[in-house]
């Protein structure tokens, strides 16, 4: 298992860093990472959120690693549990989507945003989900 919260973790951490990267103004990648109509974003996140967004990936990733026994936290593995099937079930309905700009459901369809969110984005959080529950499979 601690291979596996090894793994779960190092892709939050490198989530982390891609918007760590956004946050400090880099723009590469970033056209295929938020939803578009056409080739317009359908927003466009500021630095605070995405540096909170930043913040929240290494958050889940040292979860991860808590959970898996890698890392000493300062919260009783007991208590680690909930966050991480909370972490688990946010990643599904990701995947998911929201009927309308992300995951599955989405009806929008024709941007660069939605092919990789069909072929990478979606998979990669159904991936993640799994992963976590297996890892919380005593």
């Amino acid at each position: 298992m601690m291979l596996l919260g090894d793994s779960l973790a190092t892709v939050f951490f490198a989530l982390a860093a891609l918007h760590l990267y956004w946050a400090l103004g880099g723009r590469a990648g970033l056209a295929m990472a938020l939803p578009a109509d056409g080739e317009r974003p359908a927003f466009t996140p500021g630095r605070a959120i995405t540096f909170a967004v930043t913040i929240a990936l290494l958050a889940c990733g040292s979860l991860l690693l808590g959970v898996s026994g890698l890392l000493a936290l300062p919260v009783p593995a007991s208590a680690q549990r909930t966050p991480c099937i909370l972490l688990a079930g946010v990643l599904a309905l990701r995947a998911i989507g929201d009927r309308k700009w992300l995951g599955f459901t989405k009806r929008r369809k024709g941007s660069r945003f939605a092919r990789w969110d069909t072929w990478v984005y979606s998979p990669l959080c159904c991936v993640l989900a799994l992963g976590i529950v297996v890892l919380l499979v005593p």
